[in-house]
This record gives structure tokens, C-alpha cells and sequence, in this order.
């Protein structure tokens, strides 16, 4: 088991919103801690901070990693030779048509990563190795890959509508090779992957964060909140010293599969005031537990040479959390793989699947080939059921687990949980039907099986039909059809059969197979 810490501060040189801030203290106070704790950090610089000579005299005899951060500023438009289109006034906007890579041509991306590479060299006398954005694109991200030989990027957490991005039914935490059609899904092989392990950023939270904001009745939220180990989180999450402890307890207290992962760290753009008594304690709690957690604190590209030399293709990531912060009776199981990612959710004694999306090589981003031409972007994989997105007008979407019997949804008494290299294992303990295991394995299987009375045992799909922005209909009782936009695509089961409605899996064995 190997638990990975990346520290990862990236840099801007302005903000509109804030014009009066000092953005370069919170880059010394950062650099200060990394030194007091001697910890090695990531340093990912936005173009305009780059060409800044108060920030290349801190960076240029530095120890610690020196990134990209890609953002596109009015400076690195003009020096790739594209007209700038932000607001005016606005020499770096964040509106996703002129703040992000994907706001632009393929070719003019590419200017643009050239136009920041041959800038970044002049001044430090070599390439970086890592890169960050808040959203990538395919196409940029292979071009990094084969064209810089970068070794790790990262990525925004998952979320919707925060600050007009976004990504949702991706890695939920960790790192992947993202497929060449789609930078928010991860590749079944190695023929449709890009080779750069994307990890996601900020340290999400694995309990709280899929349902922030939804309510029952109004579905979910247009615009998320954010519970994130970002310690500018308002008196949430990584601002909140036992939301940390929490945190840090949850994913690398326990074996939660081959590696554990999260990032650590702040934009400098929120200012030092904000972050400074969150990061602080952060920086401490990781001084006081790397023995004890066994923390590996490295560098990003660090994390990705590790993880090329490891994997091959993407591996599992698994993570189990036994408890919520607040001791609510939450429970959450993420299992994420090349072919799919699913999430079991358990409430006091309720449990049930709350999230199941699939990675397809054929599924292409909005903006492979053509520009975001819109203030926000939109990054999916395919969904199968969405918890989150599909609820409303009182019904929490998921798969529930019923008894045909009662006709009421099964009860929860216990959980246990234990994975290996390529599957993971969660047993539910349930009165009348024994043990109900959800085996999660790598090749794009998930098996169900109960220790007794499986014929009265049903999955049933629950949702708002007036929420849901796919089709599904039977094509037989093993296969469901799912289109989602322009893509089709199936679930297969073995060992159960859909009932005629499509809207129940029936058990006809012990153990029934869903293929994604």
C-alpha cells in the first residue's frame, strides 16, 4: 500500500475580482512551510506569473518542483499570436471559451502549450515535467504526452456547474490514463490511452461532496458547493481541523486497495489570510502522521513516474470510508477501474448503489475538435445510474436492493469491506437474504450474490423521469440500451434477467453479473 501526498500550489499573477491583493505572500508563506517541515512540493506557474521576475528569483535556485498551469492569459495569447478574446480590462478571464484550452482550436492550443514551453525553457533552462488546469482536453493533453514527454498532469475534482465547469462521471480521486477521445475518461487499454497519468485535485470528499447542495425534491444542485481538503473551504473541509482528521484517518487509515492519493495545497489567488490557518494545520497533521500513515510526499511528476512504472494500463482505485465527518451513519465504497466507476452508499440501514457511470473508448468529449464556444464547459463520461442528477419531485435516485417478498427495500445490519489488486469486495449483512456481496472486478464486471433466498432477490432503478437525459430501453431480457447524446451503449447481465419495464434486475441464479 503506498499513500501518496502531492503538495501542489499553483500560481496566477492577477485576479480581477481581487486587484488589490498580494498574491505573492501566500507563495513565500507556502514555501516557508514547505521548509520548516522540509517537505517537497509542486509549484505550477500560470503564464503571467511566469514571465514575472519576483517569481522566477523565488523558483529559479529552488529545490522544489516548477510546473505548468495552463490557463491561457491575455500574455501567452498574444505571444502564441492569437487575437485575446476576454472581457475588457480583463487580462485573465475565466469564462471556460477564454480561461481554459478547450476554449480554443486544436491547433491554436497547440500554439498556445508551444508558446508557454519555449517561454518556460528560456527562463529556467529546461522543460517542466508536470501540468495542471482545472479542465483538459484530449487533444492538449496528448500533445503534452508526445510532444514535451510531460509525466503527470492533474485535474479539478469531480463536480457540476462549479465555477462553470463541469466534470462529472470521471476517477472520483486518484490517477488514470485518460482515453484519446475523452480527457475525463479513463482508457480500456492501452492502444486508446493517452500515456500521462491524470490525477484529481483537492482532496475531495468521498462521503458528502456527489450529493452537495441536491435536495430530494428539487433534484440536483445547478451549482455545487465544494468539501474539499482545499483549506480556503469557508469553514468546511480542509478549513475545519476535524473535517481533516477525518479525512486524513478515512483514506489512509485503513487498506483501501494498491495506493491511496490526495493533494495538498492552495491558489495563491485566494490570498494568504484565507488559507493560512487551514494549511498550517494541514502541514502539521502531515508532519504528525507520516510514520504512523506512512506517507509517501513527493512531487507530481514523482507520482507519475511511479505510477508509469507500475501500471500499464489504469489500475483499480478503491476507497472505503466506514464513517462521515459528522457521524451521521454515512457509509461510501468508490470503486473505480478502465471500464467503469460505481459508488454504494449506506444511510443508517438503508443501502444502494448511488453511482454507476461507464468509460467507453468510442465516447467523445465536446471539444476534441471543435472550440467551447460557451462561458461554461461540460466534461461527462456515460451514466448508468446518477444519484445526484436524477433525483427530484421526492425520489433519491439509485439502484435499491428490494426484497419481491415484502416488497420494501432491504435492510442494512452490517458492512465489511476488503479488496485485492484487481477487485474489491463490500458484504452487507441483511436478515433474511445472509450475506449480499458486491464484488467489483477490473475487466468491466460487477457480481452480486446472496447467501440465501436469491429469488426473491430485485435491483430496482429508481429516478425522476422528468430528470433523466438519457434513453434506456430493453432490447432483451440480458441487455439494456443506453443513448446517451450521440453514443449508444449497453449493460449485460448474466445469472438475472430485466423485467419487462427495464426498470428491475431480477435474480435468476446466486450470483448475477452486470458487464458495463
Amino acid at each position: 500500500m503506498r499513500n501518496i501526498i502531492n503538495i501542489i500550489n499553483f500560481i496566477r499573477a492577477c485576479d480581477p475580482r481581487a486587484p488589490e491583493r498580494d498574491f505573492v505572500m501566500p507563495v513565500k508563506k507556502q514555501l516557508e512551510l514547505l521548509e520548516r517541515y522540509e517537505f517537497t512540493g509542486t509549484f505550477l506557474l500560470e503564464y503571467d506569473a511566469l514571465i514575472l521576475p519576483v517569481y522566477q528569483d523565488l523558483f529559479k535556485n529552488s529545490r522544489h518542483e516548477i510546473g505548468a498551469w495552463f490557463e491561457p492569459v491575455q500574455a501567452l495569447a498574444e505571444k502564441a499570436g492569437i487575437v485575446w478574446r476576454g472581457r475588457k480590462g480583463y487580462s485573465w478571464d475565466w469564462y471556460a471559451d477564454v480561461g481554459t484550452l478547450p476554449g480554443y482550436t486544436p491547433q491554436e492550443r497547440e500554439r498556445l502549450i508551444d508558446a508557454y514551453m519555449t517561454t518556460f525553457c528560456e527562463i529556467f533552462g529546461f522543460l517542466p515535467k508536470s501540468a495542471g488546469a482545472w479542465v483538459w482536453d484530449a487533444h492538449s493533453l496528448r500533445y503534452l504526452k508526445e510532444t514535451y514527454g510531460i509525466k503527470a498532469a492533474c485535474i479539478c475534482k469531480e463536480q457540476y456547474g462549479t465555477d462553470g465547469y463541469t466534470l462529472w462521471g470521471g476517477y472520483y480521486n486518484g490517477g488514470y490514463y485518460p482515453s484519446k477521445n475523452n480527457s475525463l475518461a479513463a482508457a480500456r487499454d492501452g492502444q486508446g490511452q493517452i500515456s500521462l497519468p491524470v490525477f484529481r485535485m483537492l482532496g475531495i470528499d468521498p462521503v458528502e461532496q456527489y450529493d452537495y447542495g441536491m435536495d430530494d425534491a428539487t433534484g440536483g444542485a445547478a451549482w455545487q458547493g465544494v468539501i474539499t481538503l482545499e483549506p480556503s473551504c469557508d469553514g468546511v473541509g480542509g478549513a475545519n481541523p476535524k473535517w481533516v482528521d477525518w479525512y486524513f484517518e478515512e483514506n489512509f487509515g485503513r487498506k483501501n486497495g494498491t495506493y491511496a492519493y490526495t493533494q495538498v495545497g492552495q491558489e495563491n489567488a485566494m490570498g494568504w489570510e484565507s488559507m493560512c490557518d487551514g494549511l498550517t494545520y494541514q502541514f502539521q497533521k502531515l508532519f504528525e502522521t507520516k510514520e504512523r500513515y506512512r506517507l509517501h510526499i513527493e512531487t507530481l511528476s514523482q507520482t507519475g513516474e511511479w505510477f508509469l512504472s507500475q501500471y500499464p494500463i489504469t489500475p483499480q482505485y478503491v476507497c472505503f470510508c466506514d464513517h462521515d465527518s459528522n457521524n451521521r451513519g454515512k457509509k461510501s465504497f468508490w470503486y473505480q477501474c478502465s471500464h467503469y466507476r460505481m459508488n454504494l452508499f449506506v444511510e443508517k440501514n438503508s443501502f444502494w448503489i448511488r453511482d454507476l457511470y461507464m468509460f467507453i473508448p468510442e465516447h467523445k468529449e465536446l471539444y476534441l475538435t471543435a472550440p467551447c464556444q460557451t462561458q461554461s464547459c461540460m466534461y461527462y463520461t456515460l451514466p448508468v445510474i446518477d444519484g445526484n442528477r436524477w433525483s427530484g419531485n421526492g425520489i433519491r435516485s439509485g439502484l435499491y436492493f428490494r426484497d419481491a417478498k415484502t416488497d420494501e427495500n432491504i435492510r442494512c445490519l452490517n458492512v465489511n469491506f476488503n479488496s485485492t489488486e484487481t477487485d474489491a469486495k463490500v458484504e452487507i449483512d441483511t436478515e433474511r437474504f445472509g450475506k449480499i456481496s458486491i464484488i467489483c472486478r477490473m475487466g468491466g464486471e460487477i457480481s452480486i450474490c446472496a447467501e440465501k433466498n436469491y429469488s426473491d432477490l430485485r435491483i430496482r432503478f429508481c429516478y425522476d423521469p422528468s430528470r433523466i437525459d438519457i434513453l434506456c430501453e430493453k432490447e432483451d431480457e440480458k441487455n439494456a440500451f443506453y443513448r446517451f447524446g450521440d453514443i449508444g451503449y449497453r449493460v449485460s447481465l448474466s445469472g438475472g434477467v430485466f423485467s419487462k419495464q427495464c426498470d428491475e434486475i431480477i435474480f435468476c441464479e446466486k450470483e448475477m453479473k452486470i458487464s458495463c
